[in-house]
């Protein structure tokens, strides 16, 4: 906390070093102010000034892509049925159309989707047909991060409120 009688400005230690003399630190409006004899200025508290976090590019463009994969995690629809977009959901797609290739499945007995419901007699090809359009829309997302990436670059965006209000319409 700093306090100031118009002319001198400074924290408590300083001020009191500044008046040469012992002071309550508890109202300064009470402190002797050697700049006014008439004793009229008083001692006041300055309000500190806020402190405004200004992101780097580094920090807009890691919460850029942050955005994107939470964008991406959303997913995609077959039938019903949601299929998230995000890393390990696409790797767990792919692994089960593997084996559906390998074993010659044209359905999945039982499929626990995105949301944690399970669905019985999921077509193998409405899996694939969820795996290609959440491959598409990744495609198209990260396009559009490159053009975001570029606007944040040339200081077009510039703060994490400018980043959530982004649409991923892909």
């Amino acid at each position: 906390m700093k306090f100031t009688n118009g002319k001198f400005t400074g924290t408590y230690n300083q001020c009191k070093e500044y008046l040469g003399t012992p002071i309550p630190r508890n109202h300064p409006e009470n402190w002797p102010n050697p700049d006014d004899p008439t004793g009229e200025i008083k001692w006041t508290v300055v309000e500190p000034e806020p402190v405004v976090h200004v992101p780097t590019i580094e920090q807009l463009l890691y919460s850029l892509e942050e955005a994107r994969k939470a964008a991406e995690d959303q997913g995609v629809m077959i039938n019903g049925i949601r299929y998230s977009g995000s890393a390990s959901n696409r790797q767990a797609l792919n692994e089960a159309l593997q084996a559906a290739e390998e074993y010659a499945l044209t359905e999945f007995a039982s499929w626990k989707d995105s949301d944690r419901v399970y669905h019985q007699n999921v077509p193998v090809a409405d899996v694939q047909a969820a795996l290609r359009e959440i491959g598409l829309r990744r495609i198209n997302m990260i396009t559009q991060e490159g053009v975001y990436t570029q606007q944040i670059q040339y200081g077009e965006i510039t703060s994490y409120a400018e980043i959530k209000a982004l649409v991923w319409d892909v």
